[in-house]
């Protein structure tokens, strides 16, 4: 008898199982899958590439980016599934099988990017290496989270926010007397106040508190990437994302100096409550003996590439004559009142003649000239 009912309660559980089986695959092909759009902010999801050729490139995903998506009635703590959503270069697909399904009503839904195993929801440790364009996407930790009944084709809007601030660092000139063609930067190092997002745990505060020196994304000054160990110079850009957070006037950049035979490091140092979302670009006088902030431009990061982009405007005089040089393009590549000058005055055949001493006395006009503003100036490039 007993053995009967034990079959029976077998069966039972069988059918239940099967039962169970046939109602998921009836829901996924019922079109109650949840599909996922992926936004940052108000803006297309920009992808972190420096290689992109054009702006609409530069905001386009590539084949296999991932995001992690949670959903649920109450709080985050209280998430009842989660599904990793993978970019096909047109749209997002649940992976592995496994996916979300509608529940006909409002409902709370979570997402990060990217996925690893230093990200979750809560927690997003920042990468040290951020010298190639897969280690800068890996530090690009965002998150999303909205209450929503899914739209008639089932789709949510996710609106990614920037948990990272954006640092570039741009070389924009050398003391004068530094060789820009032997004098070479040998290391520069991007010090983030904090360790990841959020910059505070309270199992474990050491963790978030403490400062993370982050090796930077390098570009030369024709923008093209060069590979961790590469000597900069003039025009160089050193990029980084950091996690943010009041900085006192503590160690924001290290660089190492190699002049003749000697190397010399040195230091800036920041004062700054750093917001995220935000890039801010700092431009650095490299000397002998110290390295002074020539210019700082904070703006908004959302709509703008990760990497790319000249290190600044800087004249080539090289062929020029002094009819060529004329106020109004002088004006072109004078900015923030500053003038940075590159190339040979004169010609190949014969530098430092007629031509090149009235080009070089037309530039030298100019900055003298009050009206037009120039403080700061730099010949270290041209020869």
């Amino acid at each position: 008898m007993n053995t009967f009912k034990y079959f029976i309660c077998a069966i039972i559980t069988v059918l239940s199982l099967a039962a169970c089986s046939s109602d998921n695959e009836m829901t996924a092909t019922d079109g109650n899958v949840i599909k996922i759009n992926a936004s940052i902010g108000k803006s297309l999801f920009t992808r972190t590439n420096p290689l992109a050729t054009d702006q609409e490139e530069q905001k386009q995903f590539s084949n296999g980016d991932i995001i992690n998506v949670l959903t649920g009635t109450g709080s985050l703590l209280y998430a009842k599934a989660s599904a990793q959503y993978q970019y096909n270069g047109s749209s997002w697909s649940p992976l592995g099988g496994k996916y979300l399904v509608s529940p006909g009503s409002a409902y709370n839904y979570w997402g990060y990017y990217p996925v690893n195993d230093s990200t979750s929801m809560t927690l997003g440790m920042l990468t040290i290496d951020q010298s190639t364009l897969e280690g800068l996407q890996s530090a690009d930790y965002m998150r999303a989270s909205t209450n929503a009944k899914a739209q008639a084709d089932n789709s949510v809007n996710l609106s990614f926010e920037r948990t990272r601030t954006l640092i570039k660092v741009k070389i924009a000139g050398y003391g004068s007397e530094l060789d820009p063609s032997t004098d070479k930067i040998t290391n520069l190092t991007i010090f983030s106040p904090s360790s990841g997002y959020p910059n505070t745990n309270a199992t474990n505060p050491d963790i978030m508190y403490k400062t993370r020196p982050i090796v930077p994304y390098i570009q030369d000054a024709d923008g093209q990437y060069q590979p961790k160990g590469s000597e900069g110079g003039v025009g160089y850009c050193y990029t980084a994302l950091i996690a943010p957070k009041y900085k006192e006037a503590e160690k924001l950049i290290e660089l190492t100096l190699r002049h003749g035979n000697e190397s010399k490091t040195m230091a800036v140092n920041f004062d700054c409550d750093f917001t995220n979302s935000v890039l801010y670009t700092i431009e650095l006088i490299v000397g002998n003996d110290e390295v002074k902030v020539a210019n700082v431009t904070v703006s908004d990061w959302a709509e703008q590439d990760i990497t790319g982009g000249k290190a600044g405007t800087v004249l080539d005089v090289t062929g020029k004559t002094a009819e060529d040089l004329t106020d109004e393009l002088l004006s072109q590549y004078c900015e923030n009142n500053r003038l940075i000058v590159k190339g040979e005055f004169g010609t190949e055949s014969e530098p430092y003649n007629n031509i090149g001493i009235l080009a070089f006395a037309k530039i030298a006009g100019y900055i003298r000239n009050t009206a037009n503003n120039v403080k700061y100036f730099d010949f270290s490039q041209t020869t």
